[in-house]
């Protein structure tokens, strides 16, 4: 008998089986495991990953205005600094200085140092605006 770490309930051994664990048993029943992946996965829906989807335009559609400023991605270069204005996919701008590390041609992109957040992100070229280069 053991105690559920999730709902406080007082099972089996057996509830509590899962292979994926070096000791075989898990801290919560598999009835609580459930109901947390079932969250999980409404978290991540389909839905929402099609409307992300880059050939699904029905959600994106009325992004593509006077927001996005379609600079060219051989406007940067690996190695230097910029500060630019970025507008993302709720239409927000924010202005940001960032050092490029590396460009995509593929996906029309560049991954860059954001000083304001202090981690490396991936930005959309098309979604960005030069305002100075240091």
């Amino acid at each position: 008998m053991k105690n559920c770490g999730k709902c406080g309930v007082l099972l089996e051994l057996s509830s509590f089986k899962d292979s994926s664990l070096a000791s075989g048993y898990g801290n919560y029943c598999n009835a609580c495991k459930k109901i947390n992946n079932r969250k999980s996965r409404n978290r991540h829906s389909k839905s929402d990953t099609v409307s992300k989807h880059p050939l699904n335009k029905s959600k994106i559609s009325g992004l593509r205005g006077p927001s996005f400023t379609n600079t060219e991605l051989s406007s940067y270069e690996i190695g230097k600094s910029y500060e630019i204005e970025y507008t993302n996919l709720q239409n927000k701008k924010s202005k940001r200085i960032v050092y490029i590390e590396s460009i995509s041609q593929n996906s029309n992109s560049f991954r860059a140092y954001c000083h304001s957040k202090e981690y490396v992100l991936t930005f959309r070229a098309d979604r960005s605006k030069i305002l100075r280069i240091y």
